[in-house]
């Protein structure tokens, strides 16, 4: 492939500290040296949006504070000390990489450190803190950027002409949001903000009431105070209290893209701690299609699973992978306008992780993993749903290293296949409207927990259509929650004729698939759980009733919720997974053998996981793939039909693979990694 092709399309994150400001073009030349290619763009990681708040032009000097010149103002990475930057260098940076072809963004956190390294501008402005309502009282954190001066004037007034001027004034590109500042904190909308100036915004845009007891107090910010609205809006008025949000980030985002839009500069947004969009919208009030809609030029999915794993403090951290992963494609099939750049979690010294140095495969894996995303258009044509990587960070990388990274991104965006095997997974504007209420009364199954939970489980999907797209599909369908779709887009999916379709539905309502004109291959609900789900299937070529009976008898005594399932407390971080009804192991287990056996072609696998993709030129690619961090696995694969030809497309495995009979080999698979096998039938 060419130079500038695969690798010339991706984004960089970069701290200040990943440049030099002694040297005369602070140090891009020397990044361009090193990358061995021009990225498409550069997110300076300026991290305090006290860039912004203390911008007083750059016609004389100023001192930028640590947090500025450093993420966090962290003393050093592993190439330099923390270097003291002043504006006049950090425009010339700026003018350096416009100069290279290279769109500089201005990349700001919504963090406060308490002044901890400098005199913060928000020192005197607290009330655009946010009120996080704990257990033990209400904790001050990080600026809120819906709310308002104590003059009742809004800050997104003040930041969208602030932030034209600091864009202008530098020469950047855009500007690129990330955690604190949009997406908010990661406590979530449950326990954050139920200040008097918050509430009065959410009963003025809603009409909504509370108590009089409560309104007696709607202009105290005590703790008491705060706490007792909480726990009202919260367990009463949820689904209200979250569209409210909804509306104020659509709002707040539609002021602020105009603004810049108006200067030709582009906005970038961080996608809310990991979460695909329903997520999104129950715990941050975020709606992906609504920020799109407003003006937001590029999503950003923080697909950082290792990362996430890896640097996690407690004594049972999660590999959150397959979670992470699938949610970069349900984000772009519901917002498909966008630009997506997927955060490939590379290092961060401040954060004390490093996959590149110390989980080497895992890096590969997800290079590998986030290419093979795709979402079907209208004419049934596969498109990447993500355009490219957003490295996290680019600082301390080392010449070679910028070249395996460079060999990786080549090998992803090598070909688009011609389809991808399994079931394409169907999405619903319609679903995602209706499982609000439901989540809220009964927590059921998202369509994205779905997926994440089977993919554990060896049954990977990789491929998303809207269900409007539908005439345009062929294939196996997947499509999950099939009750809360529109009538019309049912008729639809009971109409479809071209290939295997295998629903899940809720089987609490009575509702029958018979009643559609459907007459099932399968159909069986979970007889572990108290909140049932259900599956059926229709146009299956083959059906393996043994062993999804097998899975279905398997016990399952797990604990249903002790209480309603609104009262359930819900996570106040990121790390937090979302609470979901139970759903039983043997259920996910039988609905995974129904996925694997609805998949067009049949690759048989054992010891490891498949994705399989049919290539324009009639050959097979196999996605390989061990969960198992901690050994290499032989994976054993049998081909329908005899093999004749293997290549390896990855950089491991290095030997040719062990062929044991004419249709099976044994392909080797690093701890957590991913192998890429090109086969010809």
């Amino acid at each position: 492939m060419g130079e500038n092709t695969a690798a010339g399309s991706q984004w960089v994150w970069m701290p200040l500290i990943g440049f030099d400001r002694d040297m005369p073009d602070k140090g891009v030349g020397e990044l361009i040296s090193r990358m061995g290619f021009i990225p498409d763009a550069v997110s300076v990681f300026l991290f305090h949006a006290d860039i912004v708040h203390l911008h007083d032009g750059t016609d004389r000097v100023r001192h930028l504070p640590p947090d500025n010149c450093s993420y966090y103002g962290s003393p050093r990475n592993e190439e330099r000390e923390r270097q003291n930057w002043t504006n006049i260098d950090l425009k010339i940076l700026v003018e350096h990489l416009n100069k290279a072809g290279i769109k500089p963004l201005l990349g700001i956190m919504g963090v406060s450190t308490n002044s901890a390294r400098h005199k913060e501008w928000y020192a005197d402005r607290r009330e655009l803190l946010t009120r996080i309502a704990n257990p033990s009282g209400v904790a001050v954190y990080s600026l809120h950027v819906l709310k308002r001066f104590k003059d009742g004037t809004y800050y997104e007034d003040y930041f969208a002409d602030k932030v034209c001027e600091v864009l202008s004034d530098y020469g950047f590109s855009g500007l690129h949001t990330a955690d604190n500042f949009c997406p908010p904190p990661q406590s979530g909308i449950s326990t954050y903000d139920y200040s008097s100036d918050m509430v009065d915004q959410f009963l003025v845009m809603t009409g909504a009431k509370l108590p009089d007891e409560l309104m007696n107090e709607i202009h105290c910010d005590s703790d008491e105070a705060i706490i007792r609205r909480r726990d009202y809006i919260w367990y009463n008025i949820r689904q209200e209290w979250i569209e409210f949000y909804v509306k104020r980030w659509n709002g707040f985002w539609k002021k602020i893209c105009d603004k810049i839009h108006k200067i030709g500069k582009i906005v970038a947004v961080n996608n809310a701690w990991c979460s695909e969009p329903f997520e999104a919208m129950y715990r941050y009030g975020l709606d992906y299609k609504g920020l799109v809609d407003a003006g937001v030029d590029c999503l950003i999915p923080e697909t950082v699973p290792n990362g996430c794993y890896m640097n996690d403090r407690t004594d049972r951290p999660i590999w959150r992978y397959h979670q992470y992963m699938t949610m970069s494609m349900f984000m772009s099939i519901y917002a498909p306008k966008a630009d997506y750049r997927c955060l490939l979690g590379v290092k961060d010294v401040t954060e004390e992780w490093d996959i590149l140095h110390h989980a080497a495969p895992l890096l590969e894996r997800d290079i590998y993993t986030l290419a093979s995303f795709f979402r079907q258009n209208k004419k049934g044509e596969l498109e990447r749903c993500m355009k490219g990587y957003m490295v996290c960070l680019g600082d301390g990388i080392r010449k070679e290293e910028w070249q395996r990274l460079k060999v990786l991104f080549d090998i992803a965006y090598e070909e688009t296949p011609q389809e991808v095997l399994a079931p394409t997974v169907i999405w619903s504007d319609s679903v995602m409207n209706a499982l609000l209420p439901e989540y809220i009364s009964q927590r059921r199954y998202t369509p994205h927990k779905y997926c994440y939970e089977l993919a554990k489980r060896g049954a990977v999907m990789v491929t998303a259509a809207r269900v409007e797209d539908l005439e345009g599909l062929s294939g196996p369908l997947f499509v999950p929650d099939f009750d809360l779709l529109s009538r019309k887009e049912q008729m639809s999916i009971a109409s479809y004729k071209g290939g295997a379709v295998i629903c899940t539905y809720s089987a609490m309502k009575g509702f029958q698939p018979e009643e559609l004109g459907i007459v099932p291959d399968l159909c069986f609900t979970d007889p572990w759980s108290k909140y049932k789900e259900g599956v059926f299937a229709f146009d299956l070529k083959k059906i393996d009733e043994d062993t999804v009976n097998r899975s279905l008898s398997i016990p399952d005594e797990g604990p249903e919720f002790p209480c309603a399932p609104m009262l359930m407390q819900d996570p106040v971080t990121f790390r937090g997974d979302m609470v979901f009804a139970k759903v039983s192991e043997g259920f996910l287990q039988a609905l995974a053998s129904v996925i694997r056996d609805g998949s067009k072609v049949q690759f048989k696998v054992k010891r490891a996981s498949c994705l399989a993709m049919n290539m324009k030129d009639g050959r097979y690619r196999l996605y390989i793939i061990n969960d198992d961090l901690r050994r290499y696995v032989g994976a054993e694969i049998t081909a329908p039909s005899e093999i004749k030809r293997i290549e390896i497309a990855s950089k491991y495995p290095v030997l040719p693979p062990k062929r044991i009979g004419n249709d099976t080999f044994v392909g080797r698979v690093t701890p957590g990694g991913v192998s890429v096998f090109d086969i010809w039938l």
